[in-house]
């Protein structure tokens, strides 16, 4: 969640296994715009977990022997870092766009994750390109300049250090100061992702899911990442995307849990869009088959655990979803509110057996504009019963929200329609 008031021989590539023996971890710190899920994941493996993230919602405080919300974010979190025992720690979301705070992370505590050199290659998309060539994918079209792109919608602009698919927008001529970002050509597809293992010179894919973009019952903007549903892909499709993770993996020394993105357009053709080279919002929903710890496989894969461990496998059969709940209008969590959800997250089970909310706000907290209200799950057979799921929690939690104060609107027509397809990057 966000927005809440050749391979590469340096520390946090795959020498990382060198640098620490190969131990049961005694606790991990996670640093990023949201820890919960992986302190969650550390806490079912009995690993002791220290967080600092932008949110510190109730659920995080529950799972973590001690929890910190940063502030100001990003920049605190290496004075906050300071103070917490001499634990590996990973980074998760957003901090990518950082690695000149990677690197002073890593000059306090020793990193389980890919290094900062490795996420600045795999974020340059030139260097993406070339490798996503080498692997007979496509990548759309990405320029550094408007120089020649046309004004015909054709194109989108999209934030260099972009997270959640904010800031992204179609292109139809300069309206501002435009620095910072890229011009990408559109494509017609279905949003996915592919979530990977890195370890010991091997890459293993565990999970494929379907992003929920700018999904009407979420209230997120054009554009925004709202959630994901598990999706078994064609046997076609799933060889391009192993065969791409391996590779990125190989050239830019990720190590751990990481990422990719794509489209998957009409005739089945992969058309990789970003790296995300750390554990990624959708990878939990391969957590909730039972499957096992992530926190505790990426660890490992990082030299920190069990050396003879295994990775990830086996993506699941039944369909597990998250969708994220975005404010329209300021919101302060009422103490009802609060209270709705706390039994919510004891009542809302599906087959899984976990608590189908998370991400919990406090009473009291401010949530601005756009930013994101509450987490739901859902699983199922079918897809289409698992949306109808999630649709139905979020319209109950919007309704929990009315009583004190009406800073989310009321459900729309679309409520019910299928997410567009299109282009969006989490």
């Amino acid at each position: 969640m966000h927005g809440r008031t050749g391979t590469v021989g340096v520390v946090g590539s795959r020498e990382n296994s060198t640098l620490a023996p190969r131990r049961n971890p005694q606790s991990l710190i996670v640093v990023g715009a949201s820890g919960r899920a992986m302190a969650q994941s550390a806490r079912r493996a009995g690993i002791p977990a220290h967080a600092a993230d932008l949110f510190r919602d109730t659920d995080l405080v529950e799972s973590c022997v001690s929890s910190t919300r940063v502030a100001p974010y990003p920049d605190g979190i290496v004075d906050v870092l300071r103070t917490l025992p001499a634990a590996a720690w990973c980074h998760v979301g957003g901090l990518e766009n950082r690695p000149d705070i990677l690197e002073a992370l890593a000059a306090e505590r020793p990193l389980a994750g890919s290094s900062a050199a490795s996420v600045r290659l795999v974020r340059d998309h030139r260097w993406l390109a070339a490798r996503v060539r080498e692997v007979g994918a496509a990548m759309p079209a990405t320029h550094d300049t408007a120089v020649g792109i046309p004004c015909d919608g054709s194109h989108l602009v999209k934030p260099r250090a972009g997270a959640g698919g904010r800031g992204i927008r179609r292109w139809t001529g300069a309206t501002a100061e435009d620095r910072g970002v890229v011009w990408q050509r559109w494509v017609d597809g279905m949003p996915c992702s592919a979530a990977y293992l890195a370890s010991r010179g091997r890459t293993d894919l565990f999970l494929t899911s379907r992003q929920l973009v700018d999904w009407k019952p979420c209230r997120g903007s054009e554009f925004a990442w709202c959630g994901s549903i598990t999706r078994r892909l064609p046997a076609a499709v799933t060889a391009v995307v192993e065969r791409l993770g391996r590779h990125v993996a190989a050239e830019a020394g990720l190590i751990g849990l990481f990422g990719i993105d794509f489209l998957l357009d009409d005739g089945g053709r992969v058309h990789p869009l970003e790296v995300n080279p750390r554990p990624t919002a959708s990878m939990e929903l391969w957590e909730r088959s039972g499957a096992g710890s992530l926190a505790a496989s990426h660890l490992a894969a990082c030299g920190f655990g069990d050396p003879t461990a295994s990775p990830p496998s086996g993506i699941p059969s039944t369909v597990f979803g998250k969708a994220v709940l975005f404010a329209v209008r300021s919101a302060v969590v009422p103490a009802a509110a609060f209270e709705r959800w706390l039994r919510w997250r004891e009542d809302w089970r599906d087959g899984d057996g976990l608590p189908a909310v998370a991400d919990i706000p406090a009473t009291g907290t401010t949530i601005p504009r756009g930013g994101p209200v509450l987490t739901i799950f859902a699983a199922g057979n079918e897809e289409e019963d698992v949306l109808a799921r999630l649709e139905r929690r979020l319209a109950l939690v919007e309704e929990s929200l009315r009583p004190r104060s009406r800073t989310i609107s009321p459900p729309s027509a679309a409520a019910g329609a299928s997410p567009p397809r299109g282009r969006g990057t989490p």
